[in-house]
């Protein structure tokens, strides 16, 4: 029984080559269509999920990257009063540089971001706390691996850029 129905579709596709291709050719593109937008959903809805209370993080962003203007962030809390809390982050160009004592290091993929940030995002952290952190102008906030590679007793001629 199978047999036949491909026999008498082959003979149909034969018969109507340009409406079979159109046919073959539509569904093709909706098939396509239909995983490209599954594939989207999928990411979009991947990122930062390791965030507790993740499903309430928004980003607000223009098409290339996320920016905004600073007053944004007043205004938006302003306008909108289910957001409680509100914080800016911005990367450094080519990178920041970080002074301890004598030392001095530029530090790559670095950001600045508002006292808020630790209101929003749960950061474990190995000495100090979150609530006193990037209060004071000029306060960082480092990952261990980065103070190990920074804040180790190391000669300072063998630190990369003295």
């Amino acid at each position: 029984m199978l047999k036949n129905y491909i026999l008498i579709a082959w003979r149909n596709f034969v018969k109507h080559r340009s409406f079979s291709l159109i046919n073959i050719i539509g569904f093709a593109l909706a098939m396509a269509s239909c995983f490209l937008i599954i594939f989207h959903i999928r990411s979009e809805m991947s990122y930062e999920t390791f965030y507790p209370n993740y499903e309430n993080i928004y980003r607000v962003h223009v098409p290339e990257w996320a920016k905004s203007s600073p007053p944004m962030a007043q205004a938006l809390k302003d306008f909108f009063p289910e957001i409680t809390t509100v914080a800016r982050f911005n990367e450094f160009g080519n990178g920041a540089i970080l002074s301890y004592n004598d030392y001095q290091t530029i530090v790559r993929g670095s950001f600045m971001a508002d006292s808020t940030v630790f209101d929003l995002f749960d950061y474990k952290f190995v000495e100090g706390s979150a609530e006193n952190s990037l209060r004071a102008p000029y306060s960082a906030v480092m990952t261990e691996s980065l103070a190990h590679r920074c804040l180790d007793p190391v000669k300072l001629s063998e630190r990369p850029y003295r």
